[in-house]
């Protein structure tokens, strides 16, 4: 995940939950990994439990299917 600013134009949810699906398609999260915790997120990107919460809902929108028990990435997330 990027550290720093948010995309253009996206709320800071959005970039976060963009990055997040950046770093699943790259393959820079295999299926199986954890998705950071909501602390580490929050403290990597200086934002709000409440943020990373709403990143995490959104990416699972963006990311059918998958598994938000434990935020594990799955292999059909990765396509």
């Amino acid at each position: 995940m990027r550290n720093g600013n948010n995309r253009s134009g996206m709320k800071r949810y959005e970039s976060l939950a963009a990055d997040m699906a950046d770093s699943i398609r790259a393959g820079v999260l295999h299926p199986g990994d954890r998705l950071p915790s909501v602390r580490q997120a929050r403290a990597s990107r200086g934002v709000s439990s409440s943020t990373v919460f709403q990143a995490y809902y959104l990416l699972a929108q963006q990311l059918d299917p998958w598994s938000a028990v434990g935020r594990i990435v799955t292999a059909a997330a990765r396509r």
